[in-house]
């Protein structure tokens, strides 16, 4: 049998049928706008012309059309397409314009059923009037019908301005209807979706919350998951159209029936997608568990790990209201708290900070420590990624210098200071010495008193020169007297002394001298004599021979010697006081003789001879003078004090300046002054200071003394203090054999492979920031040597800051940074003076290291402590009890011998429960993946927490949806406008 070629659109092709007359030409068509109500003119009777009734009819042989060519097939195929599409795009624009025209529609319906109300209550005509007036004034707004209409004619007048054939109206087979009426309920669907959607976009979730009623309701349907709303939406509209379309192929949709069928249809037709899309996911599920493919997480498993999440969070922990339990929770605010920017993710490249991370949730961290302990294998994955990115950036901050630069540099200037402070002592040394040696004496004391001695001796000869010119001046000496009164004299005074006293006289030279005045009984007188009155004796004498004066002066003279020298030995066993006393005595009668034999002219000069005379003695003979002493001589000419003992009688202030006043020479004032700078301790400053304090009058003696005794001591406190310096920098900063005990030489005993030590021990010190600024001062902020200090800081904090447990070490061997104890350590006021000393002059490099230190306090760099709610149930509950057992198998076979069961039964049993068993399996290991998955990447959680979130759901479950609404619009269209429809 021949294929016949595909009709063309509009041909219609029911049973054979015979050939028929042609047509009588039909009448003109109406104008546009006309309805034509009436049922179609027949032709005249006259055209028709019937067959006799007798006569019977021969059987016509039915018409074969031609064939077509495949050209003709392919453009049938394509108009056939053409008008499908064209019906597509007519439903959807008769959707829009049902919403669109819902407003006049729902008006006119009302007014219409107000007018009939008012009819069948016989209300006043006027008032109907008044009715239908509205009515018509309601038709100048857009309607649903008009809108159409609208759309037809612009249709058609496009048409006929391109010269091609109108567009076909109405659907003309199943396939055009029925794509016309589903994109209708697409269409319609489309105005309110797109308007939830766009409201959506503009105020967000918790905007669309805040609007009230079931607008708000719909419009935070769309906030929340736009794109599977707009799915949810199209297949809704989708499965409504088809559902109608399906009831309006069975009865007409143009009859009240058909409109009532056409709703329902599309309601069935919804509900079928709904549950078919369920029906899809958990077949998927079952395909998924079976195949165990890795990606398996049924719609249970992403709600259960959302709401473990939702349970150990703290911050949804503060969500619940208690007034309202059955409220559902909103996520947002969790959501929000993981998306948050993150700092330690900004300063670190490469850093995953884990959700409980970002979140800052202390239930989310307990969780996430118990999975890690459970299953420690992605945690241990994205805590090694994170601690080498940590590394990576940390390490970038650190020092490129060594920590032995400061060491180098520090060495360095303490053997400079060590050369300066030598030099300086040197010459303070050699200056002290110079100053010294001008106050040393450079004699011995028996030479210096053999210089005094010479001195005096040499004073007291010119006195005794001056003495001598004196008595010659006087002329005294060679005048010849009568000896009988100086022997009368002599006798009254030895006459008046006891035997005892008489030994005690040189009773020998006084006779001898007495003798001279003793008278001549026989002989012949002298020539020559004279009287007392100096009248020559005329009469020869018959008494002694006249004498020279001398003799008595030179018994005067005796006298007195021997009288000093009794004074000068009170206690001697001869002569002492006694002896002094009688020859003093015998002093006064011999001088009584001399005065009496002188005129006035020689009493004058004798007593200038005796002046000069006593003047010598009381400068040079005085009894307990220094003077004296210097000069006494023992009986053989020895001295009475050694040379060596001399100087010493003259250095108090008396007695140096009698010595002065009696030999005023340059080598007697230069021995006095040796003998006094003899007594200074010229070793030590103090010593010249007390020197000059005890010996300041002495001093004064002796012009500049004093200034050089200044300069002196002066050198002697700079060497002291070059000394101390020396002593004080060995001591401060320590030798290569010795530590020192400053803070420089405290860090200098620690070798380079001990610089932490060193660090440690200034900030150790009373106060470390003080100690750091000595250590950068001490190399003259060297920039070199700082960074070696930052290096040893780096090293304490590297030592500080890591984490101490061995299991801790990463894959590729470093222990993990803390943050919490690298800003516990950046924190500490000791170690952050020595830090801010150190990066004075680069504080923005320290800002940045607490910057990332306190970035990183809320990373998890290590195992996390705690435990999270809930641990394990979730888990336990989807990996259920062993699906299928042996001896249930043992039993329902059982029960199907024995005919109980059927053997379908049996298997069919058997099999769905080892279809949930495998569910169930990769349920409970789907869950942990994809829990593991959560914590460990915050946008699986904030996608699950946004797709699970307890208000999107109830969202998302509510029936108010766009294709009821524009099933609705359909509806009141099809009800309110029947004249419309049929006219299309």
């Amino acid at each position: 049998m021949t294929q016949l070629p595909p009709l063309p659109p509009g041909f219609k092709l029911d049973t054979p049928q015979a050939p028929t007359p042609p047509a009588p030409p039909s009448p003109p068509a109406p104008p546009p706008g006309l309805v034509l109500d009436a049922a179609p003119v027949a032709a005249p009777a006259a055209a028709v012309a019937p067959a006799p009734v007798d006569t019977p009819v021969a059987p016509t042989a039915p018409a074969v059309p031609e064939e077509q060519s495949w050209i003709d097939t392919i453009m049938g195929g394509a108009a056939y397409g053409m008008g499908i599409a064209d019906q597509g795009a007519r439903g959807i624009a008769t959707g829009v314009t049902n919403i669109l025209g819902l407003p006049n529609a729902i008006q006119q319906g009302g007014l219409s059923v107000l007018e009939y109300g008012l009819g069948k209550a016989a209300a006043p005509q006027p008032v109907i009037d008044a009715v239908g007036r509205y009515k018509n004034l309601i038709d100048l707004f857009p309607s649903a019908a008009g809108m159409q209409r609208a759309l037809d004619g612009a249709n058609d007048t496009t048409a006929d301005l391109l010269g091609v054939e109108r567009p076909q109206a109405k659907p003309d087979n199943f396939p055009e209807r029925a794509i016309n009426r589903v994109m209708e309920e697409v269409g319609g669907a489309a105005i309110p979706a797109g308007a939830a959607l766009n409201k959506a976009r503009a105020v967000g979730v918790q905007g669309a919350r805040a609007i009230p009623g079931l607008v708000g309701r719909y419009v935070e349907s769309a906030a929340v998951n736009p794109a599977r709303f707009a799915r949810r939406e199209g297949a809704m509209a989708l499965g409504a159209g088809s559902g109608a379309a399906i009831a309006n192929n069975m009865i007409d949709r143009d009859t009240t029936s058909g409109t009532i069928a056409d709703f329902f249809g599309a309601v069935t037709g919804a509900l079928t997608v709904g549950g078919a899309s369920s029906l899809a996911r958990v077949m998927g599920d079952v395909g998924a568990a079976a195949t165990g493919r890795p990606g398996f997480a049924s719609n249970v498993v992403r709600d259960s790990v959302a709401d473990r999440l939702i349970q150990n969070s703290d911050i949804m922990s503060g969500q619940v209201d208690p007034a309202d339990l059955t409220k559902p929770l909103d996520t947002q605010i969790l959501i929000d708290a993981i998306n948050r920017p993150s700092d330690a993710e900004r300063l670190v490249p490469g850093l995953r900070a884990s959700t409980a991370d970002t979140a800052g949730d202390a239930g989310l961290a307990s969780l996430e420590n118990a999975r890690s302990r459970a299953n420690p294998g992605p945690y241990r994955d994205r805590v090694d990624q994170n601690s080498v990115a940590i590394e990576d950036v940390i390490m970038g901050m650190r020092p490129d210098e060594r920590p032995g630069a400061y060491r180098e540099a520090a060495e360095a200037a303490r053997d400079r200071l060590f050369v300066e402070a030598a030099t300086g002592q040197q010459a303070a040394a050699d200056t002290a010495a110079e100053a010294v040696r001008r106050v040393t004496p450079t004699s011995t004391a028996a030479q210096r008193g053999s210089v005094v001695r010479e001195g005096l001796e040499t004073a007291r000869d010119a006195a005794r020169a001056r003495t001598d010119e004196a008595y010659a001046q006087a002329n005294i000496a060679g005048r010849q007297v009568d000896p009988a009164p100086l022997a009368n004299a002599l006798d009254e005074a030895v006459g008046g002394l006891t035997e005892v006293e008489h030994g005690l006289v040189p009773q020998g030279v006084i006779d001898r001298v007495r003798a001279l005045g003793t008278p001549i009984e026989n002989g012949p007188q002298p020539t020559g004599w004279v009287d007392a009155s100096g009248a020559p004796i005329t009469r020869a004498p018959r008494g002694p021979e006249p004498v020279a004066l001398k003799e008595a002066t030179d018994l005067k003279s005796e006298l007195q010697r021997l009288q000093r020298a009794a004074m000068a030995d009170p206690r001697a066993e001869k002569g002492g006081r006694n002896a002094a006393r009688v020859l003093g005595q015998m002093v006064d009668t011999v001088d009584g003789f001399i005065t009496s034999n002188l005129d006035e002219a020689d009493q004058a000069a004798l007593n200038a001879a005796r002046g000069a005379k006593f003047d010598e003695a009381e400068r040079f003979t005085r009894r307990g003078d220094p003077t004296q002493s210097a000069l006494a001589r023992y009986e053989g000419g020895l001295p009475t004090v050694r040379d060596d003992r001399v100087p010493g009688l003259f250095t108090n202030p008396q007695a140096m300046d009698r010595l002065f006043a009696q030999a005023d020479a340059p080598a007697v004032r230069d021995a006095i002054r040796n003998e006094v700078l003899s007594g200074a301790d010229t070793a030590t400053p103090a010593g010249i200071n007390r020197f000059m304090a005890d010996n300041a009058e002495q001093i004064d003696r002796f012009p500049g003394l004093r200034d050089e005794l200044t300069r002196a001591a002066t050198a002697r406190t700079a060497e002291a203090d070059a000394a101390d310096r020396v002593t004080a920098l060995g001591r401060d900063l320590g030798t290569d054999t010795r530590p020192g005990r400053g803070t420089v030489g405290r860090y200098l005993q620690y070798s380079d492979a001990n610089a932490r030590k060193g660090i440690r021990e200034v900030m150790a010190a009373k106060d470390p920031g003080k100690a750091a600024d000595d250590l950068v001062n001490f190399v003259g902020n060297d920039k070199q040597a700082i960074d070696g200090l930052r290096a040893a800081f780096w090293e304490d904090l590297d030592a500080s800051g890591r984490s101490a447990n061995a299991a801790a070490e990463t894959k590729s061997g470093t222990m993990p940074w803390i943050p919490r104890k690298m800003l516990n350590y950046l924190d500490d006021p000791a170690k952050a003076a020595v830090a801010e000393r150190i990066y004075r002059d680069d504080p923005e490099h320290l800002a940045m290291i607490r910057e990332l230190a306190g970035a990183l306090k809320t990373v998890n760099t290590g195992q996390r402590i705690g435990n999270a709610v809930n641990p394990s149930g979730t888990a336990q509950m989807l990996r259920g009890q062993p699906p299928v057992s042996f001896a249930e198998i043992s039993s329902k076979a059982y029960q199907a011998k024995i005919g109980r069961v059927g053997v379908p039964y049996v298997a069919l049993h058997l099999a769905g429960k080892l279809a949930r068993g495998v569910v169930q399996k990769q349920s409970a290991k789907a869950y942990e993946l994809l829990l593991d998955k959560a914590l460990t990447d915050r946008n699986v959680a904030t996608a699950l927490l946004a797709e699970n979130n307890p208000a999107n759901r109830a969202a998302l479950t509510r029936l108010t949806k766009g294709w009821f609404g524009a099933e609705v619009a359909s509806l009141i269209a099809d009800v309110g406008e029947p004249s419309e429809q049929q006219s299309r």
